[in-house]
């Protein structure tokens, strides 16, 4: 018993510490190259080197957006401010497209969370000390109790679940029933 509770404390200090959320820094790349491209803009003619404050803005913005989740709440850093939110004025996780995510607080406002992708979500719900659910975690439960059986999910391929099927069934049967009629149907339009 003694080596469980040693354990559990150490499982919820890992809880505990805050979890930051950042912008690759693979993009200091880009803006490096930016700067180098203005070069021979910013020494065309006396003046233009103010053309390089748009990759040290790029650079400052880069270093700044942010996220911060702890037990306690939100914290959001943008270019010009920092917003704390609790997780008592957080309703829900709104996920938009396929690559944001926002907060929507009690008010019905939304606020973007910068550097949170969808596939950062278990681990935002971590943070928050289980205040927030995962909502791909129901999402996963909710696909894999609907279906009624692997024959089931072939004819509903064409219907609008050409994305779920090929993940839920096995590969070798869903792959070839789906394979025409999936990238046409549902794919093909929301994706691109």
């Amino acid at each position: 018993m003694s080596a469980v509770d040693e354990k559990q404390p150490a499982e919820t200090d890992v809880e505990r510490r805050p979890v930051t959320f950042r912008l690759s820094p693979v993009a200091y790349l880009g803006i490096g190259f930016l700067a180098l491209c203005a070069t021979p803009v910013a020494f065309g003619a006396p003046g233009l080197q103010v053309v390089y404050l748009v990759p040290l803005a790029l650079a400052f913005a880069l270093h700044r957006w942010r996220t911060v989740a702890t037990t306690s709440g939100l914290t959001v850093f943008r270019m010009m401010g920092t917003i704390e939110l609790p997780w008592s004025e957080v309703n829900s996780l709104r996920i938009v497209g396929e690559s944001t995510v926002r907060a929507v607080r009690s008010d019905d406002s939304e606020l973007p969370l910068p550097a949170v992708r969808p596939r950062d979500l278990p681990l935002l719900s971590l943070a928050s000390g289980g205040q927030v659910p995962d909502p791909l975690a129901a999402a996963d439960t909710d696909t894999n109790t609907s279906p009624a059986g692997e024959n089931a999910e072939t004819p509903e391929a064409p219907a609008g679940d050409a994305e779920a099927s090929p993940t839920e069934g096995g590969s070798g049967e869903a792959d070839p029933d789906s394979a025409g009629t999936a990238p046409t149907s549902r794919t093909g339009d929301s994706g691109r």
